[in-house]
């Protein structure tokens, strides 16, 4: 495919079937014009390199160069227009603005399809005009296709012999009206209103702002003496860009090759415009006035509640009242159910909700002949029920007061007691509290140095014992929930650490974990031994006693010399004294020459 030369013709004017404001062909609709204001020259994006210019790259630059951007349209200007009307709920026919109507009468506002044609837009340059556009959201692309609807040129470019299509198309997101400005008169609920009394009726529907975007395509056939080939359809799904600032040749803008500038996508704005019916109600039915309603203002979820609603008739027509519960504009049901009662009569109804919160709801009082009161309101505040429940910390024994799993629901109150202890757990929006909520208490396990076996008996923690010199004792490490020697459960001998003071003079020792090993001692001595078990550390103390020796019998002792007076027989007793022991000396009795 090949570009526009710059040699081409700079500008086309075509005459544009440019529809202004109009009417659907019947009197009873409205509609309104929003006018775009002029739109600044666009261009468009080629690439020859691609077939068909089928990329679907947002190019902003043109990477190569045999593409880039060109002038397709200038001097622009597009608008469109929204309809609306009024249809008459009872007979389904179309209500002229301007009209009188009866009080009581049901009406419908409605915005009428927007169709193709209520797209228009004109412009010259390269393209030129095309009579409408298409309703797209958010003002999305079409299929690339070259359509006869679309073609905006057609024509020889000079010098180049080359016969040329255009098509431009204008795509716009649609906008949807929304009511508004009701007057006094009416009562409306969604898009359907009551006339409730006479006089001037007004209800405006409002269209928001919108955009559009234009696209191109391109067709072209080369013609020479005697060959021309098919035209091939040649576009992308580029929008069409502001191109000002891009150089000008020959009053055209265009630019090709690496670097060359695209643009962010060209916008067209559409104001937001309003469509206002005006009718005047006379005679007829009038309206009841809005119910009174009467409740409670707050209670639980759950829980269904009742509520009473009540108004008059100002012609004294029988009513029914019109709960809307989930504030939507719609009626969810009718009190009552089959029927109507009389005017000033108490209508009452339920309703439960399951969530908590503040809760409104609306009612509108209903006459027999149709007529609608406004709605009347009302609040409820709800609360979540919860009924307290003990936790999975009931009835588990416990040396310190617990604290986690005390309530399965509900709050707890602290933990009071000191075995068994207890808790309350409290409900809440009116629930029931848990007032059985303890534990036991139990001892926790402790150390103790137990003689013989942790259920011998004898606690030896913290005392102090006496044993002989040289003798030996068994000692069991118990670690239980009792409070002596007597829980045969819990010996910890093997995994506790067994250690002697060594003073003063290190008279016992461990040989074995355990085993106590007196030693010798002069006279009675003590000494300090610990054993050590997780945290815990427990001591006692040994007092070891020497046991002296005794005079067994009398000591007979033979001596040459006898004194006149009477001597014992002196013997160690083991612990550094001297046993007297009580002995028979006997004497040599010869006379012996002592002196010469």
């Amino acid at each position: 495919m090949r570009k526009h030369s710059l040699l081409a013709p700079i500008v086309f004017l075509f005459v544009c079937l440019f529809s202004l404001a109009h009417t659907t062909g019947t009197a009873e609709a409205k509609s309104v014009v929003s006018n775009s204001g002029p739109i600044p020259e666009l261009g468009y994006y080629w690439n020859n390199s691609i077939s068909g210019w089928q990329s679907l790259s947002t190019a902003v630059t043109c990477p190569g160069g045999d593409c880039g951007w060109w002038t397709g349209l200038k001097n622009a200007t597009a608008s469109i227009t929204h309809k609306a009307r009024i249809i008459n709920v009872s007979t389904s026919a179309e209500i002229t603005d301007g009209a009188m109507i009866p009080v009581g009468t049901q009406l419908r506002f409605e915005q009428i399809p927007a169709a193709n044609t209520e797209i228009a837009w004109n412009g010259t340059g390269e393209s030129a005009d095309s009579p409408y556009g298409y309703w797209i959201n958010n003002a999305d692309p079409t299929t690339v296709g070259c359509l006869r609807e679309n073609m905006t040129r057609e024509g020889d470019l000079l010098m180049e012999n080359v016969y040329v299509h255009a098509f431009s198309m204008l795509n716009v997101h649609p906008a949807t009206g929304v009511l508004g400005g009701a007057t006094a008169t009416l009562s409306c609920v969604g898009n359907t209103c009551t006339v409730i009394a006479a006089g001037p009726v007004s209800l405006t529907m409002n269209f928001p702002s919108t955009f559009g975007r234009f696209y191109y395509r391109y067709a072209e056939s080369y013609n020479s003496v005697t060959f021309r080939v098919t035209d091939v359809c040649a576009g992308n799904n580029i929008p069409m860009r502001d191109v000002s600032s891009l150089p000008a040749f020959f009053g055209i803008h265009w630019c090709s090759g690496a670097g060359c500038f695209g643009g962010p996508p060209y916008s067209v704005n559409f104001p937001a415009q309003a469509i206002t019916f005006n009718l005047t109600a006379v005679g007829g039915n009038t309206a009841p006035t809005p119910p009174s309603i009467a409740g409670p203002i707050a209670g639980n979820t759950s829980t269904p509640y009742a509520f009473s609603a009540q108004a008059s008739d100002p012609d004294n027509d029988t009513l029914r009242y019109g709960i809307d519960w989930d504030m939507n504009g719609s009626v969810d049901e009718w009190a009552p159910a089959l029927g109507y009662v009389a005017s000033n009569t108490t209508q009452a109804t339920t309703h439960t909700w399951p969530t908590a919160g503040p809760k409104t709801f609306r009612i509108l009082a209903q006459d027999s002949k149709g007529a609608n009161s406004a709605f009347a309101s009302h609040t409820i505040t709800l609360s979540t029920v919860t009924n307290g429940l003990c936790g999975a910390a009931k009835g588990i024994a416990t040396s310190t007061p617990p604290t986690l799993g005390l309530c399965a629901s509900g709050t707890s109150t602290p933990v009071t007691g000191t075995g068994p202890y207890a808790w309350t757990c409290l409900g809440s929006g009116g629930g029931t509290d848990d007032l059985s909520c303890t534990a036991p208490y139990v001892a926790p396990p402790t150390l103790k140095i137990c003689e013989t076996s942790c259920n011998g008996g004898l606690d030896r923690t913290g005392q102090t014992f006496t044993m002989n010199q040289n003798a030996t004792k068994y000692f069991t490490a118990c670690y239980n929930t009792a409070l002596a020697c007597t829980d045969a459960s819990g010996d910890v001998t093997a995994s506790a650490a067994w250690t002697d003071a060594n003073a003063p003079q290190n008279i016992i020792a461990f040989p074995a974990k355990g085993e106590l090993q007196a030693g010798t001692p002069t006279g009675t001595m003590s000494e300090n031994f610990s054993v050590s078990y997780i945290s815990e550390i427990k001591s006692a103390t040994a007092q070891v006693t020497c046991v002296p020796l005794t005079c067994l019998s009398a000591k007979s002792v033979t001596d040459t010399y006898c004194p006149e007076e009477s001597q014992n027989t002196g013997v160690l007793n083991g612990c550094g004294s001297t046993l007297t022991c009580p002995g028979t000396r006997f004497c040599d009795t010869n006379y012996r020459e002592v002196t010469p």
